[in-house]
């Protein structure tokens, strides 16, 4: 399969926000308020498994949603997904495999908003790391005996994120965040809910 194109996706996002942003007819004028739950989809900029050289197969992806308890604080939910691939070769011999990787996190993050369309937040996460590497054919068993890789392992750990959105209208918003889960840099749309 063709590696994705980052440059290409995060063009692709900045094309959709200013599709919204021609649709306005004046600026946004909201404030980010305590009981706001908002739904978010982004696209990982930059994997966290570009530190091992590995091909990207599936762009790291996220969904989630975000409840303002008040003003300041909010508690979430996001649910991640990358895959990517690697080439080795050990004693001549060429290893192929793939890592499947799925976090589940809760999120609890501060919140610094003083321009009314703008929200700056950061926070920690607490997340269950799932990692699943596939590989068919003799070079399998190669893995857990040359490099220490097993077809399995689940953790748990902590991470801190920072973020900035910005309220394109009443409903939609765009955001870009820095942390370390599926990806280093995430970049997408939320929504709305209530």
């Amino acid at each position: 399969m063709k590696s994705f194109n980052y440059p290409a996706i995060f063009f692709f996002c900045l094309f959709l926000l200013s599709a919204f942003a021609g649709n306005a007819q004046k600026r946004p004028e909201r404030l980010w308020k305590g009981g706001q739950l908002d739904a978010q989809i982004g696209v990982g900029l930059l994997s966290t498994f570009v530190a091992d050289k590995a091909r990207a197969i599936t762009p790291p992806v996220t969904i989630g949603g975000t409840y303002l308890l008040n003003d300041k604080f909010s508690l979430g939910l996001q649910y991640g997904y990358s895959s990517a691939e690697k080439n080795r070769e050990i004693l001549g011999q060429k290893i192929k495999w793939r890592n499947n990787y799925y976090t589940f996190s809760l999120r609890t993050g501060f919140h610094y908003t003083r321009r009314e369309s703008w929200d700056i937040y950061g926070g920690l996460a607490f997340s269950h790391n799932i990692s699943k590497v596939s590989k068919a054919g003799p070079e399998k068993k190669n893995l857990g005996r040359y490099l220490n890789i097993q077809d399995s392992s689940s953790q748990f750990s902590y991470t801190a994120f920072l973020g900035a959105r910005y309220a394109i209208d009443r409903k939609m918003s765009f955001f870009t965040e820095v942390g370390f889960l599926t990806s280093i840099i995430t970049a997408g749309f939320g929504y709305r809910i209530r």
